[in-house]
């Protein structure tokens, strides 16, 4: 199993490997490092060749792969879980094949234990490919091919996926106008969005009612840009008068308070380059303690992401 640290899933899956930068929210990419170093790693048969090394900054090439050992791997996992679809990659990349977006839905389709959690800046790219009514056709041939190759029996195609969710990365109130309206009209039975890196306030108006989840947090890693917590305070405010569900992941490495700089400390005294522990939080921001999950979503699944 794929591990991660990520709060609001339980284990990360990456069938597609390579990307290239949307917008201002992929300036620090942290999943391009951690490409290139993997690369060096022992691992150049998923990641060589995918980023290249600009000014001493890793950067992608624009290249994506399609790791056919990676595709099959949640259908060996049998116990429920939160799926992070491609960290490591953008599953509605320009150069991604409608081939392997169907063999991805496929797995998801033949697993409908868990739950698979999907996001992207190219909005348009996943609502096109899930509103075209031939995708059930597509994703339904290749389940019968995947479930002939694994022995397997292959189930009923039901459309939208009850187990797909779809979300957006947004990183401020330019691309929520831009993307928010894109997902809200994108055929799927979850649609959320990231609001991470948060790089100033957003609003959510009359799109909330397109969403049952927003995530929201502060940047972290090097070149972390300045997180006003006061953004996710508003943005939290409106989740809840609006009745959506919020999951406060982390306060990143810059936070700022009333106009100040935020240090959060770990639990070692040193200061917290995430911010992504609640408990670390000063008291006046406990009420940001924010980890909700769309209803309907198994126990045992929210208990394992909480339970971080």
């Amino acid at each position: 199993m794929s591990q991660t640290s990520i709060s609001w899933t339980n284990c990360v899956w990456n069938p597609i490997t390579g990307c290239s930068p949307a917008s201002v929210g992929c300036r620090n990419c942290y999943a391009s490092r951690l490409a290139g170093r993997l690369a060096l790693m022992g691992q150049a048969v998923k990641y060589g060749g995918l980023t290249n090394k600009i000014n001493g900054k890793i950067v992608w090439t624009g290249d994506v792969r399609l790791s056919a050992d990676t595709l099959l791997t949640p259908l060996s996992w049998r116990k429920p879980k939160l799926i992070f679809v491609n960290s490591m990659s953008d599953w509605a990349h320009e150069r991604v094949p409608k081939a392997w977006r169907d063999q991805i839905l496929a797995v998801a389709a033949l697993a409908p234990q868990h739950v698979f959690q999907a996001l992207t800046k190219r909005a348009g790219i996943a609502r096109d490919y899930l509103n075209d009514p031939n995708t059930p056709g597509r994703v339904e041939a290749e389940m019968r091919n995947i479930a002939t190759r694994q022995g397997m029996e292959t189930p009923t195609l039901v459309w939208p996926l009850p187990n797909w969710w779809s979300g957006v990365s947004v990183e401020n109130q330019e691309a929520a106008d831009e993307r928010l309206p894109i997902v809200g009209k994108t055929c799927a039975a979850i649609r959320f969005a990231s609001v991470e890196p948060m790089l100033g306030p957003v609003q959510l108006g009359k799109n909330a009612d397109c969403l049952e989840w927003l995530i929201c947090g502060g940047e972290s890693g090097p070149g972390a840009r300045p997180f006003a917590v006061e953004w996710a305070d508003a943005l939290v405010k409106e989740c809840q008068q609006q009745g959506l569900a919020v999951f406060v992941k982390q306060l990143g490495k810059r936070p700022t308070f009333n106009g100040a700089d935020l240090v959060i400390l770990n639990e070692s005294g040193r200061r917290d380059g995430h911010g992504g522990e609640p408990g670390a939080w000063p008291a006046e921001l406990q009420h940001l303690n924010m980890r909700e999950f769309p209803s309907g979503v198994a126990q045992q699944q929210k208990g394992a992401a909480d339970g971080r």
